[in-house]
């Protein structure tokens, strides 16, 4: 069973180890009832290290989640990662699907100038309002149409 380790599971007998065989063991990766799996440590230490990636960027989701954590030498795949921030809560900030569906229960206002003639100067006026980013924060531009 653990041939390389300098003992066989078929030898009931106690066998000294070599310095050098003690030290692959302990640097092998821990045996759980699962098979091998990673480190102790590592295991540990992901959420927190997700955690950490998250805060600074709110909007990764599970894969730009994975390609930072391998760009941070940690090897990992998707699933595991989704899982973690599935259990942790953790949910990437982007739009929705939809989102530009109006909600059944709103009131739809009717046109009321479908069949007005605009004839003169201040007899329909309009209005606009909307968010821009920049650099530095962001500006809210009004627009008045007459």
């Amino acid at each position: 069973m653990f041939k390389g380790f300098g003992f066989a599971s078929s030898s009931p007998q106690r066998h000294r180890f070599a310095s050098d065989d003690v030290e692959h063991i302990i640097n092998y990766p821990l045996l759980s009832a699962w098979g091998f799996c990673a480190g102790i440590d590592r295991v540990r230490k992901l959420p927190e290290r997700i955690d950490k990636i998250y805060t600074k960027c709110p909007f990764f989701g599970s894969r730009q989640m994975v390609r930072q954590l391998r760009r941070d030498g940690i090897q990992v795949g998707r699933k595991r990662v989704q899982r973690l921030m599935r259990i942790m809560g953790l949910q990437a900030i982007c739009p929705g699907p939809n989102t530009s569906k109006p909600h059944p229960d709103n009131k739809v206002c009717p046109y009321l100038l479908r069949n007005v003639a605009i004839t003169r100067v201040d007899h329909v006026w309009s209005t606009d309002i909307t968010y821009i980013p920049l650099q530095d924060g962001h500006v809210y531009l009004c627009a008045v149409i007459d």
